[in-house]
Parts: C-alpha cells; structure tokens; sequence
C-alpha cells in the first residue's frame, strides 16, 4: 500500500510562474520522488481561480485528487502519512 501525503495550497497553483507556485511544485516533485500518493487540498477564495487547467496540470506531474474548497475548511486526516 503506497503511503499517501496531503499538501494544503491555499490557491490555484498553475500556471507555475511565480515563488510561491514554483514552490509549491517542487514540494510535489519530492513527495512524487518519495513514491507517495499525492492529495492536493486548495481554496478557491483567493484571485487566481480555480478551473480544469490547473486540475490537469497537477494530474500531468502526479496529482492523484485535487480537492478545491469554496470556503475555510477543517481538515480530518484518516489515513494520511504526512500533511505538508
């Protein structure tokens, strides 16, 4: 079974153009280096919005479920080997 990791973002990372964002792929190329099971946790409150675009460009480079939240969550992990 394939340890699974949740990174919370707090907006749509793509286009992977500035700081944070480049960030924010390179914590996703580590945790695919790792052979972990990625689960992506965004907002979509912030100015750059979320669409199918930004949901593809994480499946491309190894996003297994992106999860995008209209308002402030609580977050119960089960099952999660690492929150980054």
């Amino acid at each position: 079974m394939k340890s699974k990791a949740v990174i919370f973002f707090p907006y749509n990372p793509h286009p992977f153009s500035f700081g944070s964002q480049k960030r924010v792929l390179e914590i996703i190329e580590f945790v695919n280096s790792k052979g972990m099971e990625i689960i992506f946790l965004s907002a979509n409150y912030f100015e750059n919005r979320w669409d199918d675009k930004g949901r593809e460009a994480l499946s491309k480079i190894g996003v297994k479920e992106t999860n995008v939240y209209d308002r402030p969550i609580i977050m119960y992990a089960k099952g999660i080997d690492a929150l980054l």
